[in-house]
């Protein structure tokens, strides 16, 4: 692996990139490092609002449900409740049934989609 490393930075330094990424990168979409660091930074700001708003209807399940079942609401959607509100907003406000999604995407053929994809 190191001597990998060293491979991939002698290219980059010949073809005159300070380092594989940036030699990546422009043969990619992006071109450059900094396209990449104003893209993240974009994307992280419209990323942030989004998030409020879907922090809000996770949190207003989670009041409800706790309501419903008597427990303490404590304000917090915690990391472990992530995933099962996350579930709930999928089935309650898009109509989308997690087992015949499954049924669509059989693992095996996922899998090897994937490998196909990340081959190239």
């Amino acid at each position: 692996l190191e001597k990998l490393i060293d491979l991939r930075q002698r290219h980059a330094d010949l073809l005159g990139y300070p380092n594989h990424a940036a030699y990546v990168q422009e043969t990619k979409m992006a071109k450059n490092p900094d396209t990449v660091e104003q893209f993240l930074s974009n994307l992280k700001a419209k990323m942030k609002v989004l998030w409020e708003e879907e922090k809000k209807v996770l949190l207003n399940l989670k009041s409800v449900e706790s309501e419903e079942l008597g427990l303490e609401f404590n304000g917090k959607i915690e990391k472990e409740d992530f995933r099962y509100y996350t579930t709930k907003v999928v089935e309650k406000f898009y109509s989308v049934d997690q087992e015949k999604l499954r049924e669509y995407f059989p693992l095996e053929t996922v899998t090897e989609g994937m490998m196909r994809i990340y081959e190239d």
